[in-house]
């Protein structure tokens, strides 16, 4: 099925977010022959922004995913490039329209969230 990749498997947060790869060195790689950057032009992140409120929402253990990507983010460029965000936080100051998108229904257990809200207006787009 064509565009598997951005209807909740976990390749959702690379499709709405940037590229992930398992390895630093693929991500550098494909980076470069993606964006066709010449050798000469090629330079280090001057910011790397963390979105620690998605590694909540993985299935394994936050501390265990967290503490690997940021280690080695830090081996690799530096601790000084690191930014740690919140995405709901940022979503909620930045596109305040996607408030009249969250579920008011205040019987509901479940909060709506404005990752949740981005997701499914995703997957209506795809229909």
């Amino acid at each position: 099925m064509t565009g598997i990749d951005t209807t909740g498997g976990v390749r959702v947060p690379a499709a709405f977010c940037g590229w992930f790869a398992k390895d630093p060195s693929i991500q550098r790689q494909v980076g470069h022959v993606l964006l066709r950057i010449p050798e000469e032009n090629r330079r280090a992140p001057r910011h790397i922004i963390v979105a620690d409120d998605c590694f909540q929402l993985s299935c394994i253990p936050v501390r265990r995913v967290a503490e690997v990507v940021i280690k080695l983010a830090e081996e690799i460029f530096g601790r000084q490039v690191l930014e740690h965000k919140n995405l709901e936080s940022f979503l909620d100051s930045e596109v305040p329209s996607l408030k009249q998108f969250h579920n008011s229904n205040s019987s509901s257990n479940l909060k709506s969230s404005s990752i949740v809200v981005l997701v499914n207006a995703m997957l209506f787009l795809q229909r």
